[in-house]
């Protein structure tokens, strides 16, 4: 079943993805910057395990 969405509804995601990736972006920096590697690929572990 495809979805469609009108122009604003396009935008709204469009922002609220970039959003996202910009607070993702940020975050991942704090961790490669706080951890050692084996408490970073348990951190990613258990955030991406989640999707």
């Amino acid at each position: 079943m495809k979805q469609t969405y009108d122009k604003n509804e396009m935008q709204i995601l469009d922002i609220l993805l970039k959003s996202i990736a910009n607070e993702s972006y940020i975050f991942t920096k704090i961790i490669l910057k706080e951890f050692n590697q084996r408490a970073r690929y348990a951190i990613f572990k258990s955030i991406f395990g989640i999707f």
